[in-house]
C-alpha cells in the first residue's frame, strides 16, 4: 500500500500535466510570497519592539528626565502607548519579543524559531510567522 505522500508524489511524477492543470506551482508561489510578507512584518514588529525598549531607556536618562521635569511632565508606559497609538497588550507583546530578540542567546532563539517554523511546515501544518509565535518559542526555550 502506498503512503499518501508517496502516492501524491508518484501521481505528479507519472502525470506532470496534472500539477500544471491544478496550478500547484502558482499556489506554491503565492504561499512563498505570503511567507516573505509575514517575515517582513515580523522583522518590522521586532524593530518596533526594539524602539520601545530604546524609548524606555531614554526616559531613564537624567537629561531627558530634567527636560520633562522642566515642563512639569512625567511619562509612563501608558503615555508612550498613547503617543505610539498602540494598545497596552500590543506594547507588551512587542517589548517581550524585542527582549528575546536582543538578549543573550537571541541568535539561538531566532534560529530556533525559524527551525520550528520549517519543522511545522514540513509536518504539513499551517504556520503563522508572527510575534506571538516567536514569544511562545522563546518562552519554551527559557523553560528548558
Amino acid at each position: 500500500m502506498l503512503n499518501l505522500n508517496n502516492a501524491e508524489k508518484q501521481l505528479l511524477e507519472r502525470h506532470p500535466g496534472l500539477a500544471t492543470a491544478l496550478k500547484f506551482e502558482e499556489f506554491a508561489q503565492l504561499d512563498q510570497q505570503i511567507e516573505a510578507t509575514q517575515y517582513d512584518t515580523f522583522d518590522n514588529q521586532i524593530a518596533k519592539g526594539k524602539l520601545i525598549l530604546e524609548i524606555e531607556e531614554k526616559l531613564k536618562d537624567q537629561a531627558v528626565k530634567a527636560m520633562l521635569e522642566d515642563m512639569e511632565m512625567s511619562w509612563s508606559p501608558s503615555d508612550i502607548q498613547r503617543i505610539l497609538r498602540i494598545s497596552k497588550t500590543w506594547y507588551y507583546r512587542l517589548k517581550k519579543a524585542a527582549k528575546f530578540a536582543t538578549g543573550t542567546g537571541s541568535t539561538h532563539t531566532q534560529r530556533l524559531f525559524r527551525n520550528a517554523v520549517e519543522k511545522a511546515k514540513a509536518a504539513g501544518q499551517e504556520v503563522k510567522i508572527d510575534i506571538d509565535s516567536f514569544n511562545k518559542v522563546a518562552t519554551a526555550r527559557l523553560m528548558q
